[in-house]
C-alpha cells in the first residue's frame, strides 16, 4: 500500500460550484443527478484551519487505550443466517501495534472459522500471524505451545494431546499485551513490536519446562505442507514454514523466524512426522517442529523473542536485532501501548458513557490492524512476482480484503492515516508485479476471494480522500486493464458485462461491477481523462440492464456460460449398508476424483461427515469436461442407499445442485453397475435406495452439474429471498439498494421517492437478518451503506434515526459484540464513520452523507495535519436527530458534506434533540448527488 511520500489534500470547493453550470451538466440543484462532471459542492467555505488552534500540531497521547476491549467480536453474534464462517467478528485478543507484521495471539478449537472463540475451554496453542475478521480458515503460523512434562511422543503425531485448558478469570488483553493461565500453572504473557513477537513464560517449578514449536501446522494445512527447524547452539530456534492457502487458495508462501530465549536450554530436540528426537538438531518436511527444555526449578521464568520475514532468515535475524534487542518485556509492551495511543488519539472524543467509548476506540483499534507491514528493516520485500525487491525510503504493506474495505475503510484511512500514502503505493506495486491491482490479498499472493473490482475501488477511493504518492497514471491502466479485457481481469464474466450489459447468473456482480465503472470515471475525471471519464460514466449505468420492472428488483439474468462457471459442487455423500443402515461406510474412506476446484475442495471434503464447514466444505471441479467422484469403501460390502448433499445443503444456491447425474457401483474398481440414474434435480439433498448390492466402490458421475438458462432470461426464478442465488451472501431485497452512485435514477425505477422510502421502512423491520430474509444484515459489507439512503429520498431524519438503531441494537461490549466478521477492519470502520456522523456512501468519492454525531465532541486529527472538530451540541443516547447544522459558523441544511470542502481544517457544529426536525435537510437541493450519463 501506498509510501511514505508526502501526501497532498485537493481543494476546490469554489470551482465546483463554476463547473455545475459547464456545458453537459443538468442544474437540478446540488442533490440532484450529476451528468459526471464534477461533484456538486457542498456549500462549505473553511477557515483552513485558521480557528482551530492545534491544527497541523500531533494529537496528545492520552491513555485511550484504556478504552479498548480486544475481546469484542471474538465470538458468534445474534444474526439467524449469518454467511458462512461470519457469525461473529472473528477477531482475535493477542498482541499487535498498528499494522504490524506479527499477531501473537491464542487460537482455540472451535473458532469460527478459525483463530480464537472466546466460549472455548480449551487452548490449542499460540501463533504469529491473524487476521482481524477474515471470514474464512487463516494464518496460525508457527504455532506454539509451553507445556510442562516429559516429551515421549511426537507432538505431529496427536496435537489434541497437547491442548490445555485455562483459567478464565487470568485471560486480560489489552492493546500490545495478552495473559493467560494455562492448566498447570503456566503463566504466558505475549507482547510484539511491528515485525517482532516476545513471550513471558512463568512456569511451575520443574526439570521438563517445554516449548513446543509446530513448522507444520496453520489453520489451512492438514499437515501436508513443508516447513524446516533448525536447533542453533543452546538458546536459538530458527526455520521456516509454508504459509498460506486462504479461502481453498493453493497460493502458498514461505514465513521465515528467528527465535531466541534468554537462558541455554537444558536440552532440546526435533520432530517429523511421528518420528520424536533429542539428538537430532534439524529437519525439514511435513509435520516438522522443535522443542526446548528448561529447568525451572529456581528460576521460573523463560522469555522468548521471535523475529519473521516473508524474504529470508537473514532478514528474520535482522528484524530481530533492529526491533527487540534486549530482554525488557515491560518495555516493549510499554512501547506498544503507546503506539497503540498514538494511532488512537488521532480521534479524540469527550463526553459519551464509558460502554460508549469502549465500542468507539475499539473499532478504531481494529480498524487499524491490517495491512500488514511487509518488508523488512533494510526495505527488503516479496514481490507479487516472486521475487526479492527493495523499498527505499517507504514501506510495503499487504493484506487486503478486497471486496469489503471498498465500503469505508479506504475512506476512514485516507483520512487519519498518515500511512495512507504507502498502503495505497502497495496496492499500485502489487498490481504492477502481479499483472492487476489486489483483489483479495494474502501476504505476497493473490487469493481472488469474492468479486467486482476491488482494486479499482480502492486506489479511486483513495485519491478522492487526498491520498497522493503513488504512480497515478500506472493505477488508472491497471485499473482499465481489469475493466476491458476479459482475458487479463479481476471481474469473473467481463465478457457479458462488456456485450450484454450484466454480469451473466449474478446480479451482485453486475452491481459490483457498475460501482467499479463509476469509481473509474471519477478517478480518471481528477486525473483529466475525460475520454475515459465519459465513457465509463456510460458504464455505471449497465446496472439498468439487470432491473426486473415486473418485480421492481435488481435480478441475475443469464449470460453465456463460462469457463468454470458449470462447476459440480458436493458438500458429502453418505453410504449406507445390510450389515449396519445407522452406519455411514464412506465416512473419512479415501476418496478420488476428475479434479478439484482448489486444495481446500478437494475429494475428501465430500467423506468428511459435514456439511456446514463453510463453501470450502465440499469437493468442487470447475474445468472437467467429465466430471466424477469416487469413494473406495476399503473392503466389499453388501450396501443399499445412498445420500448425496447438493450445493445448497452447504448454505448455496440450489440452482446449483447437481442436475444430471449417474450413482454405479463395483467390487474391483473397474467393472461399474448403475444403480440410480437422476435427471432435472432440483433438491439439496438426495436419497437413492436400491435392492443391496455388493460393493467396496462407489462412483458418481455427473452429467450436468448445475441448471443454465436461456441467455437473456431472468435467472433463479422464481425469485426467493431464502435463497441467495444470483448473489454473493445477499439477496434482491438487499442488493437492490447498491447502486450508491445512481439511486436517482433507482427511485425512478421504483416509483419515486416515496416509493423507495416505504420500501426502506420495511428493509430495517430487522437489522441482522443475515442472507435468507429480505431485511437489513448489517453484518455484511454489501449494505453497509444502506441506512444513508434516506438522505437521498429526502427523509434525513430517518437515517438518524435507524442508525441509532443500529449501533443500540448490534453492536455492544462482549465478545458477541460485532454482528458479523470484522473483514480486516471493515464492520468496525462502518462503526467509526456512523458515531462520527457522517459516512462515504459513494464509492469513488469524497461525499460523506450525514447522520449526525453521536458524541458532544469529536476531534479528528487528519493524516495532512488539520483538524476536523465535530461538536454534538445536546447530543446523547436519545438525542439522535439533528435540529441544525453550522459549518464554521455557517449554516447548512445540506445532508452531506466533501472531504475536500473540510480537509484543509473546520469545525462542523450540530445541534442534537429527542424530535425529528423533518424540515432540517428536507429540500430538493440538500440530497446528496446522484449520476447519471
Amino acid at each position: 500500500m501506498a509510501k511514505s511520500l508526502q501526501r497532498a489534500v485537493l481543494t476546490y470547493g469554489s470551482f465546483l460550484l463554476l463547473s455545475l453550470a459547464a456545458p453537459g451538466c443538468r442544474d437540478d440543484g446540488s442533490g440532484g443527478t450529476d451528468a459526471g462532471v464534477d461533484i456538486p459542492d457542498s456549500g462549505v467555505e473553511t477557515d483552513g484551519g485558521v480557528g482551530e488552534p492545534d491544527a497541523g500540531s500531533p494529537p496528545p497521547t492520552a491513555d485511550l487505550a484504556k478504552h479498548v476491549d480486544p475481546f469484542i467480536g471474538t465470538d458468534d453474534s445474534n444474526s439467524p443466517f449469518p454467511v458462512p464462517g461470519g457469525a461473529g467478528g472473528s477477531t482475535f485478543p493477542g498482541a499487535t501495534v498498528p499494522f504490524g507484521m506479527l499477531q501473537l495471539s491464542p487460537d482455540t478449537p472451535t473458532a469460527s472459522p478459525s483463530g480464537y472463540r472466546y466460549s472455548d475451554s480449551l487452548i490449542e496453542h499460540f501463533s504469529l500471524t491473524h487476521f482481524n475478521g477474515a471470514g474464512c480458515p487463516n494464518n496460525e503460523d508457527l504455532p506454539f505451545l509451553p507445556h510442562v512434562g516429559e516429551l515421549t511422543t511426537s507432538p505431529a503425531a496427536d496435537w489434541k494431546l497437547f491442548r490445555t485448558g485455562y483459567d478464565k478469570t487470568t485471560e486480560v488483553a489489552s492493546p500490545g499485551y495478552y495473559q493467560v493461565t494455562l492448566d498447570g500453572d503456566i503463566k504466558v504473557e505475549l507482547t510484539t513490536t511491528t515485525r517482532t513477537g516476545m513471550v513471558r513464560l512463568h512456569y511451575p517449578a520443574s526439570k521438563a519446562a517445554q516449548l513446543l514449536l509446530h513448522t507444520g501446522r496453520n489453520a489451512t494445512n492438514a499437515n501436508t505442507r513443508s516447513g524446516n527447524v533448525q536447533i542453533v547452539g543452546k538458546d536459538k530456534i530458527r526455520g521456516s514454514a509454508t504459509a498460506g492457502g486462504f479461502c481453498g487458495s493453493s497460493k502458498t508462501y514461505q514465513i521465515y523466524f528467528a527465535a531466541q530465549f534468554d537462558r541455554p536450554f537444558t536440552a532440546s530436540g526435533t520432530w517429523l512426522g511421528n518420528s520424536l528426537s533429542q539428538v537430532r538438531t534439524s529437519v525439514s518436511g511435513t509435520k516438522s517442529g522443535a522443542f526446548a527444555t528448561f529447568d525451572t526449578t529456581q528460576d521460573p521464568v523463560v522469555q522468548m523473542k521471535i523475529g519473521v520475514s516473508f524474504v529470508s532468515m537473514a532478514n528474520a535475524e535482522a528484524n530481530l536485532a533492529a526491533e527487540n534487542a534486549g530482554w525488557d518485556f515491560d518495555a516493549v509492551h510499554t512501547a506498544a501501548r503507546d503506539r497503540w495511543n498514538q494511532v488512537l488519539n488521532r480521534i479524540e472524543i469527550t463526553g459519551g458513557g464509558d460502554a460508549d467509548l469502549e465500542q468507539f476506540y475499539t473499532a478504531l483499534y481494529h480498524v487499524f490492524q491490517n495491512p500488514n507491514v511487509a518488508s523488512d528493516v533494510n526495505g527488503q520485500y516479496m514481490g507479487f512476482d516472486g521475487a526479492v525487491h527493495t523499498a527505499e525510503g517507504w514501506t510495503v504493506y499487504q493484506n487486503y480484503s478486497g471486496w469489503d474495505i471498498i465500503r469505508s475503510w479506504t475512506h476512514l484511512i485516507s483520512a487519519i492515516a498518515p500511512e495512507a500514502p504507502d498502503i495505497i503505493r502497495s496496492m499500485v506495486d502489487d498490481g504492477e508485479k502481479g499483472g492487476l491491482l489486489p483483489f483479495w490479498s494474502h501476504q505476497n499472493v493473490e487469493v481472488n476471494v469474492m468479486v467486482g473490482d476491488p482494486g479499482s475501488v480502492n486506489v479511486a477511493n483513495a485519491y478522492a480522500m487526498g491520498v497522493r504518492g503513488f504512480d497515478t497514471d500506472s493505477a488508472l491502466q491497471l485499473m482499465l486493464k481489469s475493466a476491458s479485457n476479459p482475458d487479463d481481469t479481476q471481474r469473473w464474466n467481463l465478457s457479458d458485462w462488456l456485450t450484454y450489459h450484466y454480469a451473466g447468473g449474478n446480479a451482485a456482480m453486475s452491481l459490483e461491477y457498475a460501482m467499479a465503472d463509476f469509481a473509474i470515471s471519477r478517478y480518471a475525471g481528477e486525473l483529466g481523462n475525460t475520454a475515459v471519464r465519459d465513457e465509463y460514466l456510460t458504464r455505471s449505468h449497465y446496472w439498468t440492464e439487470s432491473w426486473n420492472p415486473a418485480s421492481k428488483l435488481i435480478e441475475p439474468r443469464a449470460g453465456e456460460l463460462q469457463p468454470g462457471a458449470a462447476a459440480a459442487r458436493i458438500y458429502e455423500v453418505q453410504i449406507h449398508g445390510t450389515a449396519a443402515p445407522a452406519t455411514n461406510l464412506a465416512l473419512n474412506r479415501p476418496a478420488t476424483a476428475s479434479a478439484s476446484c482448489g486444495d481446500e475442495e478437494n475429494p475428501s471434503k465430500a467423506v468428511n461427515g459435514t456439511t456446514n464447514g463453510g463453501y470450502s466444505d465440499k469437493w468442487c471441479d470447475n474445468t472437467s469436461s467429465d466430471k466424477w467422484w469416487r469413494v473406495d469403501l476399503g473392503s466389499v460390502q453388501s450396501i443399499d442407499k445412498i445420500i448425496i448433499s447438493h450445493a445448497g445443503a452447504g448454505g448455496e444456491s440450489s440452482d446449483w445442485n447437481t442436475q444430471d447425474f449417474t450413482l454405479s457401483v463395483s467390487t474391483d474398481g473397474v467393472t461399474f453397475e448403475t444403480v440410480a440414474t437422476v435427471t432435472g434435480n432440483t433438491a439439496n439433498v438426495t436419497t437413492h435406495g436400491f435392492t443391496a448390492r455388493e460393493a467396496r466402490y462407489v462412483k458418481l458421475s455427473i452429467q450436468t452439474a448445475i441448471k443454465a438458462d436461456p441467455l437473456g432470461a431472468w435467472a433463479c426464478q422464481p425469485l426467493d429471498p431464502s435463497k441467495d442465488c444470483g448473489f454473493i451472501e445477499g439477496n434482491a431485497f438487499q442488493y437492490v439498494w447498491m447502486v450508491p452512485h445512481d439511486l436517482e435514477g433507482l427511485f425512478t425505477r421504483m416509483g419515486g421517492h416515496a416509493e423507495a422510502d416505504n420500501r426502506l421502512d420495511e428493509l430495517f423491520t430487522e437489522l441482522n437478518a443475515g442472507t435468507r430474509r429480505p431485511y437489513f444484515y448489517i453484518g455484511n459489507e454489501p449494505e453497509h451503506g444502506t441506512p444513508w439512503i434516506y438522505n437521498f429520498a429526502q427523509k434525513p431524519w430517518k437515517t438518524q434515526a435507524i442508525v441509532r438503531r443500529i449501533i443500540n441494537e448490534t453492536f455492544y461490549g462482549g465478545p458477541g459484540g460485532l454482528p458479523g466478521n470484522d473483514d480486516l477492519g471493515s464492520t468496525s470502520a462502518w462503526l467509526v464513520w456512523s458515531y462520527l456522523g457522517m459516512f462515504p456512501a459513494i464509492p469513488g468519492t469524497d461525499v460523506l452523507v450525514i447522520n449526525g454525531p453521536w458524541f458532544p465532541s469529536a476531534k479528528v486529527h487528519l493524516a495532512n495535519g488539520h483538524v476536523v472538530t465535530i461538536e454534538g451540541e445536546g447530543a446523547s443516547q436519545t438525542s439522535k436527530y439533528i435540529q441544525s447544522l453550522a459549518i464554521d459558523g455557517k449554516a447548512s441544511t445540506k445532508t452531506f458534506v466533501r472531504f475536500a470542502d473540510i480537509a484543509p481544517g473546520a469545525t462542523l457544529k450540530y445541534v442534537m434533540g429527542d424530535t425529528a426536525n423533518e424540515s432540517w435537510g428536507s429540500g430538493e437541493g440538500d440530497r446528496p448527488p446522484s449520476f447519471a450519463p
